[in-house]
């Protein structure tokens, strides 16, 4: 085989090698729970640090129902021995987690901060989606 098909494949692997790498490490953004854990800090940060419109906040809240109604049936799903009642605390206990992670970077760095207003920007576009709550 001549040196430059060789060198050839070389690079086609190591791409696809790098590809599904790069897929891997970001993977869990699509996890419902990641996704809800994201809803209850904007949420948090909005209510901290913003304000919305009564159209938003009804919009908002809707959406991170159908959210956490998906991350409830994911993990009723990979979890078949826990209860509803193990899971609804397990959100219950991430939330407040969530809340109180965020209710730090407020103490520490004042709601002026980069990260609180991409927080409370991420509020509004959370709104924006039309998230629907799977059915049972």
């Amino acid at each position: 085989m001549k040196p430059g098909m060789l060198l050839f494949i070389f690079i086609v692997v190591g791409y696809f090698a790098f590809e599904i790498y790069a897929v891997s490490k970001v993977s869990y953004r699509t996890e419902p729970v990641y996704i809800f854990e994201r809803f209850v800090a904007v949420d948090r940060a909005m209510n901290r640090c913003g304000q919305s419109g009564n159209d938003t906040k009804v919009d908002f809240d809707r959406n991170l129902a159908a959210v956490q109604r998906r991350a409830e049936l994911e993990l009723l799903e990979q979890n078949p021995s826990k209860s509803v009642n193990d899971i609804q605390a397990f959100l219950t206990q991430t939330e407040r987690q969530q809340q109180a992670e965020v209710d730090t970077l407020i103490d520490e760095l004042g709601c002026d901060d980069i990260e609180l207003f991409k927080l409370v920007r991420g509020y509004e576009n959370r709104a924006r989606l039309n998230i629907h709550a799977p059915s049972d």
